[in-house]
């Protein structure tokens, strides 16, 4: 398990589609900035619901003066599953908020859903 989600999402393969319709991310973000992300469609079923929900997360992420990425199509290689796209965004956020993630994600029962023992660090192995 990883911050409450079970099964941990893959990271292998040429099409990561564990972050395609935005649901994953949000949840992701909504823990590592102690809020709840407003406006998400959590089942999602249209194209432009999912896109809506990834622009949701990156709205949120963009705020993190320590994540540069390259945000103009991020939503759109989300959605279509690219690895670099989704390894990358994953280690800016590491990078960004390796204090919450070695200290709060890894402390059993600290906040809602949170795995006891697992946190983003355990999921995002350096490639």
């Amino acid at each position: 398990q990883f911050l409450g989600i079970y099964p941990t999402p893959c990271l292998v393969g040429p099409k990561l589609e564990a972050f395609y319709d935005g649901t994953l991310l949000c949840h992701i973000v909504g823990i590592l900035s102690h809020e709840t992300l407003k406006g998400v469609e959590w089942k999602p079923k249209s194209k432009a619901s999912m896109l809506h929900n990834l622009h949701k997360a990156i709205e949120v992420l963009q705020k993190n003066k320590h994540i540069m990425l390259d945000w103009l199509f991020l939503a759109q290689d989300l959605h279509e599953g690219k690895p670099e796209a989704v390894i990358s965004l994953l280690s800016s956020m590491k990078r960004a908020y390796h204090y919450f993630v070695s200290t709060v994600a890894k402390t059993p029962g600290e906040g809602p859903g949170l795995a006891a023992g697992v946190g983003m660090a355990d999921l995002i192995k350096e490639q």
